[in-house]
């Protein structure tokens, strides 16, 4: 069956939820456009809203028999026995399960526009790439530490990489990149000292990129930025007493991004960039490290105060004037 048409997503709160404009309409982020294609193959389109291609897939099999596009909710594509390499497509408004067999044959590379879990059988070190535009996307499936060394994952357009429900051991030898329009990438932390050390990320932005941090030893209430040279920055983050270790992690920030090295106690929550330029915040035992805004944040208008979760565009927002 052909998964020809068109499919959206859009700008999201931080809870979540669409935003919409003055007119009360679904802001668009993404556009994706499926055409049919020969042989049971589509060809599919990925623009920003501005109208600029952000990506082209051609010959993707979408056939009753071999369909790497998931379509629908519930859905399940693929299988755990077979070893399938190519491309595979999530679409926006889907939800699924994608089944794969990683092996050294396969190299797969996936495309998140949907909420989709990826369920890897592995018997062999594999490295995929995965382009998340606007979509969710987790890993399942049996042990993965390290056999996803070599792997990319690409997030923006406020796609989400949930790694919630794994172990950061998952992400061994695995870069995660954020890209134009931001995103959010979720951790756990197992309850123990959190050490991204063997995961690279770049790009990371803390005005429009959040990384967001469950289960961790202590509540942050500090940290520490020092910068290595370049646009490399190592942070560590500090429990209440200041001295015991929450995480650490090093990033390649993006070009421009303001994340000054030096000592920022009792800096979780403040909304003074001088004091939180990483803009943590700790809430219902999660830390989020950059661009979010908790459900109850005001923001202060022309107008008056107004939870965040209530601007619109075309509120006016004097620049720093938030309270928690």
């Amino acid at each position: 069956m052909s998964s020809a048409g068109t499919y959206y997503t859009y700008k999201l709160d931080t809870q979540g939820n669409p935003i919409h404009d003055a007119n009360g309409n679904k802001i668009v982020e993404t556009t994706w456009t499926i055409t049919d294609g020969l042989f049971g193959n589509s060809n599919i389109t990925i623009k920003d809203a501005s109208g600029k291609t952000i990506k082209t897939l051609t010959g993707v099999p979408d056939g009753p028999l071999a369909s790497h596009i998931q379509t629908g909710t519930d859905a399940t594509n693929g299988s755990i026995v077979s070893i399938l390499g190519g491309q595979w497509v999530s679409v926006p408004g889907s939800s699924g399960t994608i089944n794969i067999l990683l092996s050294a044959l396969s190299a797969p590379a996936f495309t998140i526009g949907g909420t989709t879990s990826v369920n890897f059988l592995v018997n062999a070190v594999t490295a995929v790439t995965m382009d998340i535009y606007g979509g969710t996307a987790s890993f399942s499936g049996g042990s993965l530490a390290g056999a996803l060394s070599g792997s990319t994952i690409n997030i923006g357009y406020s796609g989400i990489y949930n790694g919630n429900t794994q172990l950061i051991s998952l992400l061994q030898g695995i870069t995660i990149n954020f890209t134009t329009g931001g995103g959010t990438l979720v951790l756990n932390g197992g309850g123990v000292f959190l050490n991204l050390s063997g995961t690279t990320i770049t790009g990371y932005d803390p005005t429009k990129d959040t990384i967001e941090l469950h289960n961790t030893v202590a509540a942050v209430s500090g940290y520490t930025i020092a910068d290595n040279g370049g646009n490399s920055r190592t942070v560590i983050l500090f429990g209440s007493d200041g001295k015991t270790q929450v995480a650490q992690y090093t990033v390649t920030i993006a070009d421009g991004a303001k994340v000054p090295a030096g000592t920022y106690n009792n800096a979780v929550d403040s909304q003074d960039l001088a004091k939180n330029p990483l803009q943590i915040t700790y809430a219902n035992g999660n830390t989020y490290i950059g661009a979010c805004f908790l459900a109850g944040s005001m923001i202060r208008t022309i107008n008056g105060d107004v939870a965040v979760e209530d601007v619109r565009i075309g509120d006016d927002v004097p620049p720093e004037n938030v309270t928690i």
